[in-house]
């Protein structure tokens, strides 16, 4: 059974066996595809009804030109710019019957549709007046509407959809041009690269709402209300104004490079830039936030509410007004000029901090003469989409300095919030120590004193709880100057008090360092417990400020220990002359003792001398009687002998006298 070749393509467009330019299939279909497409453009070009045509002083020669009109002395259409200046008023000539070819018919349903799917190819492009008359435009809407026509939308939105990355942007832009200045509708052009680029939809008013300048408040505050009307997953949360007097340069730099990082800055609703006559709202994002309709809200109304303030530039002189108020202060982050508020250069790149260079976002042409004849030069430069200003957002600046800008900014922040975190410590400790002296010396004041304490204390009380005012150092710091000021008779009788108690903390401590000293032979363990009172003595009188109870609690503990270290004291120099009588008392008994055995060992030694002289005398009486006796004897025997001899001599002499 033979097998059948089944194939969903027509013969004519499948893969032959010829060998040219379009035998491949694929290449035929993309051909056949690319015919469809010239041939539907064509078609809904036919259809369509013919384009309004700028003539842009380029060479360029294209029907229906615009005609500057000479100027009549006063303006009455115009664009509103920074300065507030209603520019140039321009003439545009057209005729329905030259400028709008009617489709009807059966071709009338063809015509819509086509031109309705390639407005997303060629967003420049008008549509028709039906579309016209709804809110929702294109870019073509934006040059090639007239002033004159009555089905113009006098609120316009450029939706481009989603950015080329295909998510879907939470930022968009707006601003207010009315009249015919084809210089302003350029450099509205400008930014159709970038919206698209980067999904950033386009609102466009195009008729006064109130008088003057004014109208610009009042339409950001209607499309902010707007916006926070919608569910917030599918509002914008940010606005970029733009004044008609910008030309955007650099379409790859995203609004979102600028705006505060998420989380630490959340609290910031809205970038200013400051040039040398103040603030420039020329140019500037604005968070969607009841903030913010506050902040507008308060801008209208302002010249109702303060008529004799001196409005120099209307609007934004209000505006500047109501940023030096706290309440806005605080939400609001001044921004480097250059970022998104640029001004020019003499037609060259220039070194200045406030004027444009190669790369940057933007520039604004604020309160300048021949504003128009600039803007057409730097409208040239802008539309040549030159590469050496056209470039990346990597390549530029821009990341290095928003990095060091928030980085600064945070630094800004812990440190007025260190200042903020010691005023708050400070008032809460004026406070306590306020209180505290009221409460010790209140009655020493007069009922007027006493009473304008007591005011200023409720106020700075209520300062430092109140959501509106907690935060707010400059507020804090003035209550807590005024309730020193009301609180200086009370400082004053406690100051008095102070000294006397400063002289009894003295007398104390003095005191009892003193014995102490005089006592450096006390062991530790008895010193201890007055040195340790002393310590927390001292510790209270270098504390300010003054606790009066607690002084007097200290300085009543070491007086009691310093009594209780006399009592222990006065006991051991009780016990000490004790031991010293004592003492005395043995050695008197001692020396007494002394003098006992010295007077028994001299009376001994007397009487042994006494004994020996009598022995000596004995002796002597007994040597003596013994010698006397002996002489006695010698006598005696000498007599004998002598008796002896005599009857010898006689018995001799006998003898003889015998003989």
């Amino acid at each position: 059974m033979l097998e059948r070749n089944i194939s969903p393509l027509p013969a004519w467009l499948r893969h032959g066996r010829s060998v040219g330019l379009v035998s491949n299939g694929r290449l035929r279909i993309v051909l056949l595809a690319l015919v469809c497409i010239v041939l539907g453009y064509t078609v809904a070009n036919l259809l369509s009804p013919q384009e309004y045509a700028f003539n842009f002083d380029d060479g360029l020669s294209l029907p229906n030109p615009i005609q500057k009109q000479p100027s009549q002395g006063h303006i009455s259409n115009g664009a509103i710019t920074e300065s507030g200046v209603h520019e140039g008023t321009y003439k545009v000539n057209h005729s329905a019957e030259s400028t709008e070819t009617k489709s009807s018919g059966k071709f009338k349903g063809l015509h819509d549709s086509i031109v309705d799917k390639l407005s997303s190819w060629d967003p420049w492009r008008e549509k028709p007046a039906s579309t016209l008359n709804t809110t929702t435009s294109s870019y073509g809407d934006v040059l090639d509407a007239q002033p004159g026509n009555i089905t113009q939308p006098t609120d316009q939105l450029i939706d481009p959809g989603s950015s080329f990355a295909g998510e879907r942007q939470r930022i968009g832009k707006c601003t207010v041009i009315f009249g015919d200045n084809r210089v302003y509708e350029r450099a509205l052009r400008t930014h159709e690269t970038h919206n698209k680029m980067h999904g950033y939809p386009l609102h466009i008013l195009r008729q006064n709402i109130l008088e003057d300048v004014w109208t610009k408040p009042a339409y950001i505050l209607s499309l902010v209300l707007r916006e926070l009307a919608k569910p917030e997953a599918e509002r914008l949360q940010w606005l970029l104004w733009v004044d008609a007097d910008t030309i955007l340069l650099n379409p790859y730099i995203p609004v979102e490079i600028f705006l505060p990082p998420s989380p630490a800055f959340d609290d910031v609703h809205l970038m200013v830039s400051h040039d040398w006559n103040g603030l420039n709202n020329g140019v500037f994002p604005i968070r969607v936030h009841r903030w913010s309709v506050e902040l507008l809200s308060a801008i209208i109304a302002f010249r109702h509410y303060l008529p004799d303030e001196n409005l120099v530039f209307r609007d934004q002189s209000a505006m500047g007004f109501l940023l030096r108020q706290r309440k806005f202060k605080t939400h609001t982050v001044d921004a480097p000029q250059r970022w998104f508020n640029a001004y020019q250069g003499e037609h060259n790149e220039t070194l200045a901090p406030f004027q444009v260079r190669r790369g940057d976002f933007l520039v604004h042409f604020a309160g300048v003469s021949d504003r128009n004849e600039r803007m057409t030069y730097w409208l040239e430069r802008a539309e040549q989409h030159l590469p050496d200003w056209e470039i990346e957002t990597q390549h530029t600046s821009y990341p290095s300095e928003v990095r060091e800008f928030w980085g600064e900014q945070g630094g800004i922040r812990a440190s007025l919030q260190y200042k903020l975190d010691t005023a708050r410590a400070d008032a809460y400790e004026i406070l306590d120590q306020t209180k505290g002296r009221m409460k010790d010396y209140g009655e020493r004041l007069t009922d007027p004193e006493r009473e304008a304490v007591r005011k200023q204390e409720q106020v700075l009380e209520v300062v430092l709880i109140s959501e509106d005012t907690k935060d707010d150092l400059e507020r804090i710091e003035q209550v807590v100057k005024e309730y020193e000021t009301a609180a200086r008779p009370l400082n004053e009788q406690a100051e008095k008090a102070n000294k006397i108690l400063m002289k009894e903390a003295h007398d104390a401590v003095f005191s009892a360092e003193n014995t102490v000293l005089s006592h450096s032979d006390l062991p530790d363990s008895e010193t201890s417990l007055i040195q340790e009172k002393v310590d927390i003595l001292k510790e209270l009188i270098l504390q300010q400020p003054w606790h009066k109870e607690e002084v007097h609690t200290a300085i009543e503990e070491l007086r009691t220990a310093h009594t209780q270290l006399n009592g222990k004291l006065d006991k051991l120099e009780a016990l000490r002359k004790e031991v010293e009588e004592v003492e005395r008392m043995q050695e008197l008994a001692r020396k007494t003792k002394e003098e006992d055995e010295k007077k028994a060992a001299d009376a001994k030694k007397l009487e042994e001398e006494q004994k020996k002289v009598k022995q000596e005398e004995d002796e002597g009486k007994a040597r003596a009687e013994e010698e006397e006796k002996k002489a006695k004897l010698d006598e005696e025997a000498k007599k004998a002998v002598e008796d002896e001899l005599f009857k010898d001599e006689m018995r001799k002499a006998s003898e003889v006298i015998d003989a």
